[in-house]
This record gives C-alpha cells, structure tokens and sequence, in this order.
C-alpha cells in the first residue's frame, strides 16, 4: 500500500524535491521488505516440499556473528550507527546449523532494528 500510494503521489507530482527523494527512499525500503517476506515465503514452501532440506554444518557462532557485524555496518552508516559484537566468558564457541540460515537471520534482525525510528 506504501509504496503504490508514494509511487502515484511522485507520478501525480504530489510530491517534489525532497519530498520527493523521502519518497522514493520509503517505495526501496519497502519494496527491500517485500522482498524479505517472499523469500521466507519461498524458504517456508520448500521446508514444506522437502523432507531432507537440513544439511547441518558446524560453524563458529563468533566469526558468524563478526562476519554479519561486518556485512551489515554500511547499512547502519546512513543513520550513525555501528554494530558491536561482545562475548559472555562462556559464550557458545560452536553449532551444528544449516549453513547460511544464522547469517540471514541475524541480518534480519539487524536490517529490521535498522528500519526503526532513531531513538533521540
């Protein structure tokens, strides 16, 4: 609904300059949403589709948590934000995981944290 109501509102010239630019920055952030949604929507049909989907791999939960920090700090850059990662003494070292599925759900969660209003 978002972004076809923005969308007719920049084609009607509803919105100009920097309202605009707001716009077209809400219609790609939504549209970034949309498409997070149909990929569960895909992953959840082929859990349902296949039976030996889970190929579980061992992974180091702390270059898993590095590497999401790292890919997901330039995103956080256009609201002054920096993601830092600290370990509890007895912080689980290693899982046995679906290889990838960590990773997307952290960025997830940080994509989603991301999209929230700044706190002031």
């Amino acid at each position: 609904m978002s972004i076809s109501g923005y969308a007719e509102a920049i084609r009607d010239g509803v919105f100009e300059g920097d309202q605009s630019q707001k716009g077209l920055d809400i219609i790609i952030s939504e549209s970034g949403r949309l498409k997070r949604i149909v990929s569960e929507m895909i992953l959840l049909a082929k859990l349902d589709s296949e039976a030996d989907i889970f190929h579980l791999k061992k992974v180091a939960i702390r270059e898993l948590l590095e590497e999401t920090a790292e890919r997901v700090n330039p995103l956080l850059r256009d609201r002054n934000l920096n993601l830092a990662v600290e370990y509890a003494d007895e912080a689980l070292e290693q899982a046995k995981v679906r290889p990838d599925k960590p990773s997307q759900a952290l960025l997830n969660v940080v994509a989603n944290a991301r999209d929230m209003p700044a706190a002031r």
